[in-house]
């Protein structure tokens, strides 16, 4: 995936892989950074911007970044109401922060 970066017509599906080989592997510290800098420089925001956005909101979760996680699945929901099971998720994640305070 690294290698598949150079590719200037793979470059952005490649840099979103290589996060998602990062959250397998529980890197997700490299994970979080990866899909970040992929959602920077994905400009539409389309099919493939939103699961960018939505895989990096599952990585914050797993790092305890609730808050975070949460303003991800509302950039989608802006844009797309009806785009995954985002919204059980983010109830669920609103419910877990609410607790926590």
């Amino acid at each position: 995936m690294q290698k598949a970066q150079a590719n200037l017509h793979r470059r952005l599906q490649a840099t979103g892989y290589l996060g998602q080989c990062f959250v397998s592997r529980g890197m997700n510290d490299l994970a979080d950074r990866t899909l970040q800098n992929a959602i920077k420089e994905k400009v539409a925001f389309d099919a493939e911007k939103k699961e960018l956005i939505y895989a990096l909101a599952g990585v914050l979760e797993k790092m305890g970044k609730a808050e975070e996680a949460i303003e991800q699945y509302k950039l989608i929901y802006e844009v797309d109401i009806a785009t995954k099971a985002w919204g059980r998720r983010w109830r669920s994640i609103t419910r877990a922060v609410i607790k926590s305070q």
